[in-house]
C-alpha cells in the first residue's frame, strides 16, 4: 500500500517502484517520438509541395540536364527538317521526304536519345514569308514527332542557300 502524499489511494504498487531513470527515459522517448513525427509531417509536407522539374533540357553548371536530371546525349544531326518549302536543294529535299515514323522508330533501334535537327536560316526568313508560317508548322510537328518518341531535341540554325 502506497505511504505518504499517495497514502489511501489506489495507487499500484509498481509503480511506486520504478526507478526514476526509466520514468525520464519514457520521457524522453516521448519527446523524442513527438520530435520524429513533427520531422515527418514537414517533410511529408516538402515532398508533396516539392516544384516538379522543369521538362526539356537545361544547363546547370557544367551539367547537361534533361526534366531534371544529369544527361549524358548520344545521338546524330538529322537534315530531314532543313529543307523549307519552296527549296531547290536536291539533298535537302530527299531527306524532307523520308523524315517520319520510320526514321524516329531506326533512331531509337540506334540507341540515340537526342536529335539535332538542323532548320533553314534563311527559310526562317521573312523575306520568305509565303512559306514561313508552313515551314514554322512543320518544324513544330517534327519537334512534337521526336519528343513522341522520347527524344530530346536540339534546334541549330544552318544558313543553306535556297
Amino acid at each position: 500500500m502506497a505511504t505518504g502524499k499517495h497514502a489511501g489511494k489506489a495507487f499500484p504498487e509498481s509503480r511506486l517502484q520504478q526507478p526514476r531513470l526509466i520514468t525520464k527515459t519514457r520521457t524522453w522517448v516521448k519527446y523524442l517520438l513527438v520530435f520524429l513525427g513533427a520531422a515527418m509531417i514537414g517533410i511529408g509536407y516538402a515532398l508533396l509541395h516539392h516544384p516538379k522539374a522543369v521538362p526539356g533540357l537545361r544547363v546547370q553548371g557544367n551539367l547537361l540536364l534533361r526534366d531534371g536530371s544529369p544527361y549524358t546525349s548520344g545521338g546524330f544531326n538529322m537534315i530531314g527538317v532543313l529543307t523549307p518549302p519552296g527549296c531547290a536543294n536536291r539533298t535537302g529535299s530527299t531527306a524532307r521526304s523520308h523524315f517520319g515514323a520510320a526514321e524516329m522508330k531506326a533512331a531509337g533501334s540506334w540507341g540515340a536519345t537526342m536529335l539535332r535537327f538542323q532548320v533553314s536560316q534563311p527559310g526562317l526568313s521573312t523575306a520568305n514569308a509565303a512559306d514561313l508560317n508552313a515551314y514554322l508548322t512543320e518544324i513544330e510537328d517534327s519537334v512534337a514527332l521526336a519528343r513522341s518518341y522520347g527524344f530530346a531535341v536540339d534546334l541549330s540554325m544552318q544558313d543553306q542557300s535556297m
